[in-house]
């Protein structure tokens, strides 16, 4: 330390010294040596905070800072700068870290958090202690890093012990505050009336007389005598005619030093009695508690006049009253003890009592209580069994008060009752057996519960919580072993923010919350009804919640059940509508044209195909039907792998064909005999070789390929080079209308069930089917698994779709027909080219877009669910082509619901018309013009 360095420091001990000295409040003495210690320092805050064992709180309630950074106030856990600070702090160790972000006492989350929050990375912390325990700390902060100098540390320690007195004194006065607040109230609420008189002497000095220092306010309601109208003024001038004896008592008290308890007799305040008791408390002056005792007095008066009186004042008590000498003989007991126990006299000494009358178990205790109220002279109480007349046992509760003799101090006379509790004694065991059922079944209940004990950061933010208490059931549902007593984030490290949350806001408000929540880590979801417990400051929250995952899982299945109806239901529409498209057009073909014509002849054919492709569909709902009810019943018969396939290929050979697709066959050399229904396990290759089919671009690979297995077993695949399976989808293209891609441009057509009813009919036959796919793009294969012996029995599948187009026209126009549908586009071409229309007709979005550019059609019917580029996408791009502006677009598709055709208008398509298109329908559609 220079020279320099040491004359100033001596300059702020000086300074501080004077500070320390001044006279004020504490706070404002802190307050200034924080100011003092922040400019001395430069730093950017400083302060003090009382540190709260008990409650491990640390009160903030002085600070000073720069004006570059919050000023630290309020009440925080003494944690809040990490456990290992309050740590070193209680074993008596400053704490000085040149930054906090980057030291090891302070290298957890929420301490860097808490840093943050206060803006601080410099921090050093000296502890006070009283009685060897910290009491108070004295900390500087700064925003930037700083490294401490070991003078800086040791005027921090000295600071810190030259304001220790000073804390201390404030600690002391804040205590006789609250002391004298808490006489305050009772001097304010208290029944007895409190004056403070002043004594008023002669020239001789002589009490002539006493002035009203202080009065209560039970003081005015007492005597009459409003309180304001009695301070400042003489006993003489607010009570004129008062007699002289008062003066004189009041006096002797002041004289002598000597309390005095006596009763008074006032004739002027409306001849009122009082009993008082009067203390000198030094400079002539002497206080006064007092009650009024008129009443009692004119009670007593009455008694002193008749004895009977009082027996009958006494009988008419609906306690048992009693009164006996100081050793506990019995001198009077009221009509109501008599009848109770059936005694005809005085049942004697206290002992002869308890032995005569109290209950075995209570009689000892009895005893004790009463001769140690005897050795003390203090109030007797106690709680015992009295037996009956009947001999039945009910329960008292006893209070006596001792009378002293006034001469002698000495106990006289005991005075007491015995109220009936029976039924209150009875009502707390019933709540003690209560508490134990309650226990009981918080211990058995199914439901978990627990109470928690939220816990804040230093910005009141809620962060965590503890658990307080557990039943067994919570241990069970969460799977959280010793829990008790631990915080929520040591047992779930990624604790769901949104938990906390929720129940901070429960701890703040105190309203109720019934909600569920999923616990991601466990799994789980949990149905749970949150509520405040204890005092609003203690921020407890109880939870009762059970486990819902099971439920939770049936709501999810039932909506995606639900999903896949719908799907299926528009699907089905879809399906229906495709294939009645070209029946409606050939009919209208043959409506204007010879059946035995060319085209007739062309008609025909096409609508018995699409009928037994309507055929198809139908069947396949009723096989899946039949199949889910159980009515089908296998016809197993020895039939060759060869028969079965042979027949498989000869369903589904057309549609291969069509895409143009490579077919190969791979069986075993050597016969394979099969014991099963040839037609049904047709049904099942059909199946997988028609799937193939559709989910495979034109000109792509196919293959069949069967071998045996070990143990008897036939392995039959069906493989393809198509639009491949995801790995999610590979057990759930097995479920009932589902179908891979519902989008658009991937529909296939078809109802979603042939591969339900593959994997049934197969386990029918004692097998099992699989589906195998390295992706989407990656082609895919099937794999079914059967016995070569005897397999059990099976039932059907289908497949199916098909597109169609309209009907009729007017006036001869030029006109482009895109759907991939062949059928429907050459029916709807043949119709239009038979009412004069130029036509031509594409069957994909690309050969669409080249030949509206080559021909420049007036009008186009379009397609919209097609592969590769769908309907409304071709749609936007014709409207993109200037020579095609005035262009009629009609959309031509088997889905007709109104967010179908409000999608086609947002498309800029003109028309939309709904498979199978009616032919004045379609006469509507060919008078459009844009």
């Amino acid at each position: 330390m220079t020279e320099s360095d040491a004359a100033q420091r001596q300059r702020f001990l000086l300074t501080l010294t004077d500070v320390l000295r001044g006279c004020g409040d504490t706070r404002a003495i802190l307050q200034e040596v924080s100011a003092m210690l922040g400019r001395h320092f430069r730093v950017n805050r400083v302060g003090y905070g009382h540190v709260d064992e008990q409650l491990d709180l640390i009160d903030y309630d002085v600070c000073w800072t720069d004006g570059s950074v919050p000023p630290l106030m309020g009440r925080f856990p003494a944690s809040a700068f990490g456990q290992p600070v309050i740590d070193r702090l209680r074993a008596g160790e400053p704490v000085i870290i040149a930054n906090v972000r980057h030291h090891p006492l302070t290298s957890d989350a929420a301490t860097i958090r808490t840093s943050h929050e206060v803006d601080t990375r410099a921090i050093l912390v000296v502890p006070l202690f009283k009685a060897g325990r910290l009491r108070t700390i004295v900390y500087l902060n700064q925003r930037p890093e700083r490294q401490w100098t070991p003078h800086e540390v040791e005027l921090m320690n000295e600071v810190a012990e030259r304001t220790r007195e000073l804390i201390e004194r404030g600690r002391a006065e804040q205590a006789l505050r609250e002391s004298e607040a808490r006489w305050r109230g009772l001097f304010e609420r208290m029944g007895e009336g409190f004056f403070i008189g002043e004594a008023v002497r002669d020239d001789a000095g002589r009490m002539v007389d006493f002035r009203f220092v202080e009065a209560n306010p039970a003081f005015e309601r007492l005597t009459g005598i409003p309180v304001n109208q009695a301070l400042g003024r003489t006993v003489r001038e607010a009570v004129p005619g008062v007699q002289d004896e008062v003066i004189e008592t009041y006096a002797r008290v002041v004289d002598t030093g000597e309390s005095a308890e006596f009763e008074l007799h006032v004739p002027v305040l409306n001849d009122r009695w009082y009993e008082a008791r009067a203390h000198a408390i030094g400079n002539g002056q002497f206080s006064v508690l007092f009650l009024e005792i008129t009443q009692r007095k004119a009670a007593e008066t009455a008694l002193l006049l008749s004895e009977k009186r009082f027996r009958l004042m006494a009988d008419a008590v609906p306690q048992i009253v009693w009164i006996t000498d100081a050793e506990g003989r019995t001198e009077f007991f009221n009509r109501h003890w008599y009848t109770y126990t059936g005694m005809a006299g005085y049942p004697g000494t206290a002992a002869e009592v308890a032995v005569s009358v109290l209950h075995p178990d209570d009689r000892q205790v009895t005893m004790e209580r009463f001769n140690q109220a005897r050795a003390t002279g203090t109030a007797f109480n106690v709680e015992h069994r009295i037996r009956a007349a009947s001999g039945d046992y009910r329960w008292f509760l006893v209070r006596a008060e001792p009378h002293h003799d006034p001469a002698t101090g000495r106990v006289t006379q005991w005075y007491g009752s015995s109220v009936d509790i029976h039924d209150r004694k009875l009502a707390e065991e019933s709540l003690r057996a209560s508490e134990a059922r309650y226990r009981t079944l918080f211990e058995s209940i199914d439901e978990g519960f627990c109470i928690l004990q939220m816990a804040f950061d230093a910005a009141g933010r809620a962060h965590d919580y503890r658990f307080l208490e557990i039943n067994p059931a919570f241990e069970r549902h969460t799977g959280m072993v010793g829990a008790l007593g631990r915080m929520a984030r040591e047992l779930v490290p990624d604790l769901e923010p949104s938990w906390v949350e929720t129940y901070a806001r429960v701890a703040r408000t105190g309203e109720p919350l019934r909600f569920e929540e999923q616990a991601a880590s466990m799994g789980r979801w949990f149905d749970v009804f949150a509520f405040r417990v204890g005092e609003p400051r203690e921020h407890k929250v109880a939870l009762l919640f059970s486990d819902v995952t099971q439920r939770k899982r049936v709501e999810q299945a039932l909506r995606e059940a639900d999903t896949r109806k719908d799907e299926f239901l528009a699907t089905l529409a879809h399906e229906l509508r495709n294939p009645l498209a070209p029946i409606s057009n050939g009919l209208a073909i043959l409506r204007h044209a010879e059946p035995a014509s060319p085209v007739g002849v062309r008609a025909r054919e096409l609508m018995e195909r699409q009928l037994m492709h309507m055929v198809r569909l139908v069947d396949d709902l009723l096989d899946v039907s039949r199949v889910s009810r159980g009515k089908v019943a296998l016809k197993k018969a020895t039939v060759s792998l060869n028969a079965v396939v042979e027949l498989a290929l000869e369903t589904s050979r057309p549609l291969i064909e069509s895409a143009r697709h490579a077919l190969s066959v791979e069986l075993p050399q050597e016969p394979v005999l099969l014991h099963a229904d040839a037609t049904r396990l047709a049904q099942v290759l059909s199946n997988l070789l028609n799937n193939a089919a559709k989910y495979t671009a034109e000109g792509g690979r196919i293959a069949l390929r069967a071998e045996r297995r070990p143990g008897e077993r036939l392995s039959l695949s069906v493989s393809d080079n198509g639009v491949g399976i995801p790995a999610d989808m590979l057990e759930q293209v097995f479920d009932l209308f589902t179908q891979i891609g519902s989008t658009l441009e991937r529909s296939q057509g078809g109802l979603g069930i042939g591969l339900s009813l593959a994997r049934r009919l197969v386990e029918m036959h004692g097998g099992h089917i699989s589906a195998e796919s390295a992706g989407p793009g990656r082609g895919s294969t099937f794999v079914v698994d059967l016995p070569i012996g005897r397999p059990p029995a099976a039932e059907p599948a289908g497949e199916g779709g098909s597109r169609g187009g309209g009907t009729d026209g007017t006036a001869c126009r030029r006109v482009l027909v895109v759907d991939d549908n062949v059928d429907a586009a050459e029916t709807l071409g043949l119709l239009l080219r038979m009412d004069g229309h130029e036509v031509h007709v594409v069957h994909d979005g690309l050969q669409a877009i080249a030949a509206a550019q080559a021909h420049l059609p007036e009008l186009v019917f379009l397609d919209i669910g097609m592969p590769g580029l769908n309907g409304y996408e071709v749609a936007a791009r014709l409207r993109a082509i200037p020579a095609l502006a005035k262009t009629v677009l009609v959309a031509v598709t088997g889905w007709g619901a109104e967010r179908d055709q409000a999608r086609t208008r947002a498309a800029g398509i003109d028309g939309h018309l709904t498979k199978p298109v009616r032919e004045e329908d379609l006469a509507r559609a060919l008078e459009l013009r844009r």
